[in-house]
């Protein structure tokens, strides 16, 4: 079993699952985009090549030509807005025409590198496209992908494409989710990935810092206090969501399908614990978000509900296990309609 390293950020929030938060010397604490990289006896001092973005829109024109031209895409699910950007997209598993499945940060590893002042793009603040950003910095700085580092990214990679095998053993060995539910019960992924996301989604520090912390545990496999206190948090309101009934999941299409509607983020992975497809329905920062996924490929064609969603409204973009609502107003379609889009295919099978 991987041992884990907790490091300290500025902020010291104590034990975090049970893991003792050392206090280390200053010299070890975060530093941002230029800090020492530790893989084994090695110190290196880096500034790290390459400005990272999150973008918070799909028009081509927020960017600009020339900064459109200079940009490399990571998960950029846009194809109007992945073809205006002039290096590429690093897209294998939403690709567009049908993904092969293999996570950004895979695909990070043999990527053609840009020059060092190219702009890295995404449209997913998460641990996969983030990631990848960190490992095109690790390759651009020298740093060997040495096995240990493979292995941390093979973490991401699993986790993010959602390689857990067959549905029914999945959720025969989690059993019913209880109700009280506690921290345990809502938590499937490993502390790793779980504190990488909440490091990647967290809007406290700027995406290049970000991309600094996922970078420092793939080299050291040393976790940021604070992202493992941020997955904590996030465990617990889910948990409290769904005991206080405001994330309820119900089933339809003989159980083969779960809505999970509810504010706190996480229903879709409760859905799992019902039905193999599952319709989430959250309104992150009061837009409306739809997620339709299924546990693995086979109980729905996502690319023919897709085509269906898309005539309706379009925007709907994803993959052939995910698919969400357009990024940049959320879905206006009323449930029933996605859902009846969703259980025609279902039935069908």
């Amino acid at each position: 079993m991987a041992k884990i390293v907790v490091i300290q950020d500025d902020i010291d929030p104590g034990p975090v699952e049970g893991i003792a938060c050392p206090h280390p010397p200053a010299a070890r604490r975060a530093s941002g985009p230029s800090d020492k990289i530790r893989d084994g006896h090695a110190h290196l001092k880096v500034t790290a090549p390459f400005q990272c973005m999150v973008l918070t829109g799909t028009d081509p024109a927020a960017l600009g030509g020339a900064r459109a031209a200079g940009t490399l895409g990571v998960e950029v699910t846009d194809a109007r807005l992945a073809r205006a950007l002039g290096l590429g997209n690093i897209d294998p598993q939403h690709g567009f025409g049908g993904g092969t499945g293999r996570a950004a940060i895979e695909a990070a590893i043999d990527w053609p590198l840009p020059a060092p002042d190219a702009c890295l793009a995404t449209l997913r603040a998460d641990a996969d496209a983030l990631g990848a950003m960190a490992v095109l910095q690790l390759r651009a700085l020298g740093v060997d992908l040495s096995p240990a580092i493979r292995s941390r990214i093979a973490l991401i990679a699993s986790h993010d494409c959602f390689e857990n095998g067959d549905w029914s053993d999945w959720r025969d060995a989690r059993g019913p989710l209880a109700r009280p539910a506690t921290y345990a019960d809502v938590t499937a992924a490993p502390i790793a990935y779980r504190a990488l996301t909440a490091l990647a989604q967290g809007r406290s520090m700027g995406v290049d810092a970000r991309v600094a912390g996922i970078r420092r545990w793939l080299a050291t496999g040393a976790l940021p206090v604070g992202a493992c206190k941020a997955a904590w948090v996030r465990a617990t309101a889910l948990a409290e969501a769904w005991n206080r009934q405001s994330l309820t999941i119900e089933t339809r299409a003989d159980g083969r399908i779960a809505l999970a509607r509810g504010e706190a983020p996480g229903g879709l992975q409760l859905g799992y614990r019902f039905a193999p497809v599952v319709i989430a329905e959250t309104r992150p920062e009061g837009a409306r978000k739809v997620t339709i996924a299924q546990f693995s490929s086979g109980w729905v064609d996502l690319a023919g509900v897709r085509r269906r969603l898309d005539a309706r409204e379009p925007g709907w973009g994803g993959s052939a296990t995910i698919l969400g609502s357009p990024l940049d107003d959320g879905s206006r379609l009323p449930l029933a309609e996605i859902l009846v889009a969703v259980e025609e295919d279902v039935q069908a099978r």
